[in-house]
């Protein structure tokens, strides 16, 4: 199997080798990559110390990204490539992050470390695709599943249970009974991760292909993650998820923020305010729209959306007054949430350190 890499990956992996070092693009690049898909960026593992890596692109600008973990950042080509040495990992103390790493010459003991088979891949023009845990058999048969023992990867590092799910949701991949049930098992693990990052997980989940059925499938994993959302919204939660545009990601942040969360539920009251005749619901939601009832406004949205589905089923236009209703309610929700839901420019910048 031969893949196209980019002129700025291959100039890098050329000057690894020229001296001397084994070099790769691994990981979701290659993933993509064996997928069909254009990968957004390209990360390179490589036998070369991080003091060697950085003799290699004399010249170049170089950042010492992560070098405690032996990752440096070249920009190559007008492109960023994080270059990190072949390693293994010591214990995680804090169910997040190893507490030390080791340095190796051994890319599948690298590959080894890695979450999920289809990331456990590397790939050199002139070698191949070097896969030794079956991840291309995993992308064909669709399916995510743990590199090894899942319940040791998710006691590990316990943000690989939502990575699962959101890979499962973006991709539409199946998830390992082994895996699955581990991550079933371990989910308490989530209460060790930052609320920051659970958010940021679940908001890519959320908008996921496949959302719907995979957090109906780990609900028990999805309350975890998020331990004061009331059980009993989530079947109305998941229901509103199915309904809205995979697009619209305000309204779906709206589904993972514990502060605005009865919004969402308080809106199942409000499932009676369909009104059949057209005239007569223009002028009800009108007036919806005009008392700033963000729980009608919402679960207005969704019987509109539903509207709009019946209609495309039955080979019908979009009613035009509805659909004029609709961006003036999902308007004043983007204007009113949009801003709670994004973090501050502190919070990011303590985000990103914590990285």
């Amino acid at each position: 199997m031969r893949f196209e890499l980019p002129p700025g990956a291959l100039e890098v992996l050329r000057r690894l080798n020229a001296a001397g070092y084994q070099a790769y693009a691994v990981g979701g690049c290659v993933r993509d990559l064996a997928r069909g898909v254009p990968p957004h960026d390209y990360d390179i593992c490589t036998s070369a110390l991080p003091a060697q890596t950085e003799r290699c692109f004399a010249g170049e600008r170089v950042v010492e990204t992560g070098i405690k973990h032996g990752t440096v950042t070249v920009m190559m080509a007008g492109e960023p490539y994080e270059i990190t040495t072949f390693r293994t990992d010591g214990d995680y103390l804090d169910g997040r992050h190893p507490q030390s790493v080791a340095f190796t010459d051994s890319l599948t003991e690298d590959l080894r470390r890695r979450d999920f088979t289809i990331n456990a891949m590397a790939y050199h023009p002139d070698i191949g695709l070097r896969d030794p845990f079956d991840g291309q058999a995993d992308i064909a048969r669709r399916v995510i599943r743990c590199v090894g023992d899942a319940g040791a990867r998710f006691t590990e590092d316990a943000l690989r249970i939502l990575r699962a799910l959101r890979f499962a949701a973006e991709l539409g991949f199946d998830i390992a009974p082994d895996t699955a049930c581990a991550m079933r098992e371990l989910s308490g693990r989530l209460a060790l991760i930052s609320r920051e990052r659970i958010a940021a997980e679940l908001l890519r989940a959320l908008n996921g292909i496949n959302a719907v059925p995979v957090l109906q499938a780990f609900d028990t994993v999805l309350l975890a993650a998020l331990p004061d959302y009331p059980a009993a919204a989530l079947p109305e939660a998941l229901h509103a998820l199915a309904i809205l545009p995979r697009g619209d990601t305000v309204l779906r942040r709206l589904l993972s923020r514990q502060d605005i969360l009865d919004l969402i539920h308080c809106s199942g009251e409000y499932a009676g305010i369909w009104v059949e005749d057209s005239h007569l619901r223009k002028d009800a939601f009108s007036k919806i729209l005009s008392e700033g009832n963000y729980a009608k406004i919402i679960r207005m949205i969704l019987e509109l959306h539903k509207a709009r589905q019946r209609r495309q089923s039955e080979g019908k236009k979009p009613c035009a007054a509805d659909e004029a209703l609709l961006a003036q309610a999902e308007r004043l929700v983007h204007q009113e949430f949009s801003c709670v839901l994004n973090l501050s420019p502190q919070e990011t910048v303590s985000f990103i350190r914590r990285e």
